[in-house]
């Protein structure tokens, strides 16, 4: 979905008391998805962020991370491929 129709649907289940919302990040902009739901749901809700591994490397999937470090990500999930899991530790 395009990022305003995520934060309203976003804002819709922080009205229901909802407190976390789970982005399947694909090729959308999941920062400009990030910073929509944080303007009309505040701070305080947690976003997943869960790309499914689509990032791809190391590289690719730290841009992302860096950009969303100003929104409450409560997870960073699977960004990048398994085929080598020191990434996963530089990702830390």
């Amino acid at each position: 979905m395009p990022a305003e129709i995520t934060a309203v649907k976003a804002e819709r289940a922080v009205k229901m008391s909802f407190k976390v919302h789970k982005l399947k990040a694909r090729s959308g902009n999941i920062v400009e998805t990030a910073r929509l739901i944080t303007e009309v749901c505040g701070p305080d809700f947690q976003i997943r962020v869960d790309p499914n591994t689509q990032f791809g490397d190391l590289e690719t999937g730290l841009h992302p991370a860096q950009e969303v470090l100003p929104y409450n990500i409560e997870v960073y999930e699977d960004p990048i491929r398994f085929e080598n899991l020191s990434w996963y530790r530089q990702l830390r």
